[in-house]
């Protein structure tokens, strides 16, 4: 898979009170180089897409997702799938937003979420428990402090990259952000089935990403005479090895 040249983002974490109970105290993160790990799915080129006049195409196909090297995959697990379509001639910058992963039952909803570069994404906690969202990923880090029901924290994703997210105090808790630099994406169904529509006529680039097996890449010309179908493998576990924001393991009476 292609390294995707090194940028600069900056994610600030700023906490928002709820009007009786005091704000959180978060510690924004230090500007640094983006340096993609392997498993990073390569951003879009922030230029005017090719053909722009032309007829939208779209892309149908399917997606099975299959457990190997001893991996167990749920039947629901296909529909984490992210199809997403780069030109060849380069992707218009997508439009960001904001964004919301709220915190509930020591769990993350949604467990994975997509979205374009240059959005923000706040972590609403709704547990009568203290949770503190972080993440070390490369060019992405954040920590937003320990904080506790009814308040959030907020960072936002300028980047094109896989931010893995955890919370400090359970090791259980963890949700993807896929952030990406083209218009053009959308999870599969939960029969595996797809439609991306909208893209421009031409030669580009369709991207498979599950975060069970990583990423696939097939290079097609628009328009398509023929439905994709794509066999991914799942190959990692469904909670990623890791270890609390300073690097040391979680203790085995904490779930």
């Amino acid at each position: 898979m292609p390294s995707a040249p090194p940028v600069s983002a900056t994610n600030t974490a700023v906490a928002t009170p709820t009007k009786t109970k005091p704000a959180a105290v978060t510690t924004p993160a230090a500007t640094v180089a983006v340096k993609p790990a392997a498993s990073i799915p390569p951003p879009a080129l922030e230029k005017p897409a090719a053909a722009s006049g032309s007829a939208a195409m779209r892309i149908d196909g399917r997606v099975e997702l299959i457990g190997a090297g001893g991996q167990q995959v749920e039947s629901t697990e296909v529909s984490n799938t992210v199809v997403y379509f780069v030109p060849a001639a380069g992707a218009p910058k997508p439009k960001p937003g904001h964004f919301s992963i709220v915190m509930r039952n020591k769990h993350f909803e949604p467990d994975l979420l997509v979205i374009p570069a240059g959005s923000s994404v706040s972590f609403p906690n709704q547990d009568e428990i203290l949770h503190n969202v972080f993440s070390l990923t490369p060019g992405a880090n954040f920590d937003l402090g320990l904080y506790g029901e009814g308040q959030s924290a907020e960072t936002n994703f300028n980047s094109a990259t896989l931010v893995q997210a955890f919370c400090n105090v359970h090791h259980s808790m963890h949700t993807d952000i896929l952030v990406l630099g083209t218009p053009w994406f959308v999870r599969v169904g939960a029969n595996g089935a797809f439609n991306l529509v909208g893209m421009p006529a031409g030669a580009g680039t369709v991207y498979f990403w599950n975060p069970r097996s990583g990423l696939q890449r097939h290079d097609v010309v628009l328009p398509l005479t023929a439905e994709l179908s794509e066999k991914l493998l799942a190959t990692k576990p469904a909670i990623p090895d890791h270890s609390r924001k300073d690097g040391q393991s979680y203790r085995p009476t904490r779930p």
